[in-house]
């Protein structure tokens, strides 16, 4: 099969491994790279994914074979299609679609993206245009018959009980798995300012903290939105406390009715959706402020608190009343499909809507309430948390600003796939640990009492 690469972004970096064998990586890949010179087969690319740690899109490229993958929040996307024996990958939607000459949106995937904000699994709004879904490989002529696309996962996010389970320990080991993250942040920020998205939650404060503690001084947080609005004004505390610098962006209707209107506006919305996800538009305006009207500078690293500990798992299927499949169906149409009513959708129905759900999930039988989280959970950071949530990051990159996510580092991710149910639902472990840690270092004059979500 024929192979074509496009990488549209500058940021790429290539490296030649042999004479006839190179890689590119495209954001921060921590790992042994020139493995990939061995790459035999599918199973030897999945193992070297396995391996990697940190936020990129990576693509190997030998004689007529081809090995790609993405993190496991799917942070910097690559699109793929094939079209008369010829295989086009890049990280450009726009340049597969005009490769492959698709002219029309497929209207199921017009309605999936309505209610949900993004289009779920491997397709996008143009019917031959696939992605690489988070914590995904994909290979051309890595299997025995040199021929075809193969697609693997290699990391899945899925709930396990523990044999054991002691709660001090487990506080413990979380502090040391967060603390690590946060200093390979440190280390990959080398000096340089971080510019912290603060709001009154658990996430953002929890980085906040550990860099206080860690003796970060080069830190600005920021809020934005209407002036007087409860969360800013946590977060205003909640700086304060830690000794921090802190911005209010104050958001007007008659600024963003400008802003969203211009040019700018319009390239970001093209630039950020690729065909699949909603644009994120909740501190656009902030960021573009903070550029073009203050000292902030480029050379900063933005760090927004999206976190792998999520709340997309009630506490109420632990007491179902029906069977678990219902419950997790219900649990991710309410919670993960709520753009729209399905009754508004022209070419998707309810039963087709659960038929797709299922289809992107690991279904075991019987089912139990391990694997109904599991599903819940799966689902959620391959889809809403890696298209519609860290894909905000592409606000940060249409403004020249370097960005990184601490709390979808492996460290911290890893010791949440294994705690008991009843501390997973609605984050209570979570929770309580954040509080602890920020309890022992916030200056308690200026601490808000508690958080706003």
């Amino acid at each position: 099969m024929e192979i074509e690469i496009y990488l549209a972004s500058t940021e790429w970096q290539e490296k030649a491994v042999s004479s006839n064998q190179k890689y590119a990586v495209r954001g921060m890949c921590f790992g042994n790279e020139e493995s990939a010179a061995v790459f035999n087969g599918i199973e030897t690319a999945v193992k070297y994914a396995q391996e990697l740690n940190g936020f990129f899109a990576f693509v190997f490229r030998g004689d007529g074979v081809l090995f790609a993958c993405v993190d496991i929040i799917r942070s910097i996307p690559l699109f793929y299609s094939v079209r008369d024996s010829k295989f086009f990958i890049s990280d450009s939607a726009d340049w597969v679609c005009e490769k492959v000459g698709d002219l029309d949106m497929d209207p199921v995937a017009k309605d999936l993206f309505q209610l949900s904000g993004y289009v779920p699994g491997a397709g996008t709004l143009y019917p031959n245009v696939k992605q690489l879904q988070a914590g995904e490989c994909l290979s051309v002529g890595l299997e025995s018959n040199g021929r075809g696309v193969s697609l693997k996962r290699y990391f899945t996010f899925q709930h396990r009980s523990p044999h054991f389970f002691d709660k001090e320990s487990a506080i413990a080991e979380i502090s040391k798995r967060a603390f690590e993250s946060i200093d390979f942040l440190i280390e990959y920020a080398r000096g340089r300012k971080i510019l912290l998205p603060l709001s009154g939650g658990y996430d953002s404060r929890l980085i906040a903290t550990i860099l206080r503690a860690r003796g970060y001084e080069n830190v600005m947080s920021f809020s934005y939105g209407v002036r007087g609005n409860k969360e800013a004004q946590a977060a205003h505390l909640i700086a304060k406390s830690l000794g921090f610098e802190w911005r209010f962006v104050e958001y007007t209707n008659e600024e963003w009715s400008a802003a969203w209107s211009s040019v700018s506006a319009e390239n970001y919305r093209h630039y950020a959706s690729s065909f699949t996800s909603l644009p994120h538009v909740q501190d656009w305006l902030a960021i573009k402020k903070l550029v073009e009207e203050s000292d902030v500078g480029k050379d900063v690293v933005v760090v927004p608190g999206h976190c792998c500990v999520t709340s997309y798992i009630p506490e109420s299927l632990i007491r179902v009343d029906k069977d678990f499949l219902t419950v997790v169906l219900d649990i991710i149409k309410a919670s993960l499909f709520s753009c729209r009513s399905i009754r508004e959708s022209e070419a998707l129905t309810d039963a087709m809507l659960d038929e797709i759900i299922l289809g992107s999930l690991s279904l075991q039988n019987p089912m139990d309430l391990d694997s109904a989280a599991s599903m819940v959970m799966e689902f959620n950071r391959s889809e809403r948390q890696s298209k519609y949530i860290a894909n905000s990051v592409r606000v940060y990159e249409f403004f020249g600003l370097d960005w990184w996510l601490p709390l979808w580092d492996r460290r911290f991710v890893d010791f949440w796939r294994e705690i008991p149910a009843e501390y997973r639902f609605n984050r209570k472990l979570y929770k309580e640990f954040v509080s602890r840690v920020y309890a022992e270092l916030a200056d308690k004059e200026f601490a808000p009492l508690d958080v706003v979500r």
